[in-house]
């Protein structure tokens, strides 16, 4: 998990991301619920980008060298437990 400032102020992190990648497609975006933030997962479906608070979350499974993908249904089951608290 990354955590980076949202200098531009975005509104979306649909928007965030597009504009940190001008090549990529916005329909090849898949909308994403994690928690109850909204937000987007990369059209390789190895990252999720989450933007609240004026914060980017970034979820990423990184497999390092390998050319094949030994835990994606591990990830898959990370984000649908995954937590982000918020300080009141």
């Amino acid at each position: 998990v990354i955590i980076s400032k949202n200098e531009s102020e975005f509104m979306t992190a649909k928007k965030w991301y597009l504009a940190q990648n001008p090549n990529a497609l916005e329909s090849d975006l898949e909308e994403v619920l994690i928690g109850n933030w909204s937000g987007v997962k990369s059209s390789d479906k190895l990252n999720i980008y989450l933007l609240k608070n004026n914060y980017i979350y970034t979820i990423s499974y990184n497999v390092g060298l390998k050319q094949e993908l030994n835990y994606q249904t591990t990830f898959e089951m990370m984000l649908k437990s995954f937590k982000l608290f918020e300080t009141l």
